[in-house]
């Protein structure tokens, strides 16, 4: 199953997201989510797909995270992740 990487402001956050999720959920076929806890969470995927979600912006290495996506997507790299790059640079 591909993950999903979840990039919260902090852990419960990402734990209040999965939880709504999960009980939404009705098939069998749960995603496979993953908490960023840091951009070594990323590394070692290639093109990682998720969601940012709550204070994500707030984080400190959320540069670090940002551009362990940037260099883990293929041509070419997702817009949000540019803009991203440009806010937090």
């Amino acid at each position: 199953m591909i993950p999903v990487f979840i990039i919260a402001g902090n852990l419960r956050e990402f734990e209040q997201f999965t939880n709504r999720k999960y009980t939404e959920l009705t098939t069998e076929l749960f995603p496979h989510y993953v908490y960023v806890s840091s951009a070594d969470t990323l590394r070692g995927f290639h093109n990682p797909h998720g969601l940012f979600i709550g204070s994500y912006k707030s984080r400190r290495d959320i540069r670090d995270i940002v551009y362990q996506i940037a260099t883990s997507s293929m041509n070419p790299i997702p817009d949000i992740i540019v803009e991203l790059w440009n806010e937090v640079r």
